[in-house]
């Protein structure tokens, strides 16, 4: 099956990367399994009874991927 999120993903990457370069960050290796945190956003809307779609679920879980990331390299700078 076509993974159809992956250049959404590789793009974002891109832009954290360029970030990260910005304020001062010379290596930055963080592992985040996108599927678990998809899931884990997907069975806390359920449970609160949300009719959300999938790709709202995956966009709500980009953004708080960003926003995660944001406030490390901020913290780190």
């Amino acid at each position: 099956m076509r993974d159809l999120h992956a250049s959404k993903r590789k793009n974002l990457a891109r832009e954290f990367k360029k970030e990260a370069q910005l304020l001062g960050v010379e290596v930055l290796r963080i592992r985040i399994d996108l599927d678990k945190v998809v899931r884990e956003a997907w069975i806390e809307l359920k449970c609160k009874k949300s009719r959300r779609s999938e790709k709202a679920v995956y966009r709500l879980a980009m953004k708080e991927l960003e926003l995660l990331l944001l406030n490390l390299f901020l913290s780190k700078k």
